[in-house]
């Protein structure tokens, strides 16, 4: 979300210059929207459609023209999701995405569980105590001792959407076993 406000000319001071981590904590106290501009899309009703996104930090909710069609609650992979071909539309397409405070989500969690987490907290930043541990992302983004409490959000990679007429295959694992003399070989392929 940092360089996104810096390239929108909304941050125009460095945020690692002097206490600007502190000017700038209302940025990690913020939910944020991601919304595409209109898209076009051939909608062919034999094929089935995924949207994969490569990275989204950290808890988000995914809508297409106005659906929701999925969550994410973990900044440290991809996340892939089913389209309903019923949403889909052969033209003015919407992509939205709702990304919550990592700070509120994890204060949330941890007031949800049902007993206390003991967790490190560092008391030289200004996030704490942060409830770190109850959120899938990178420890470090909370504040070290070394290092600014940013709690960056946004989107970290790209979005792309397949699509697949007859099914697909995500992965092959290859098993093999060779005879004593390894004169043969067998293989098993799993998918």
């Amino acid at each position: 979300m940092h360089t996104d406000l810096i390239r929108a000319g909304i941050i125009t001071q460095d945020p690692l210059y002097r206490d600007n981590e502190l000017v700038y904590n209302w940025i990690a106290k913020s939910c944020w929207i991601y919304q595409s501009a209109e898209f076009d899309f051939p909608n062919e009703l034999d094929n089935s459609y995924f949207i994969r996104f490569e990275g989204i930090d950290t808890s988000a909710a995914i809508l297409l023209n106005e659906h929701q069609i999925g969550t994410t609650q973990n900044a440290l992979r991809s996340h892939e999701f089913l389209l309903d071909q019923s949403i889909l539309k052969s033209k003015g397409n919407e992509l939205t995405i709702r990304i919550e405070s990592a700070l509120s989500q994890a204060v949330g969690n941890a007031k949800a569980y049902p007993y206390v987490v003991p967790a490190s907290i560092y008391y030289n930043t200004w996030s704490e105590p942060s409830n770190r541990n109850f959120l899938r992302k990178s420890p470090k983004d909370f504040g070290w001792d070394w290092g600014p409490s940013f709690m960056p959000s946004g989107i970290s990679g790209d979005i792309l959407i397949s699509a697949f007429r007859n099914g697909r295959l995500n992965g092959v694992v290859v098993e093999q076993s060779l005879s004593d003399d390894l004169s043969k070989a067998k293989l098993s392929v799993l998918a």
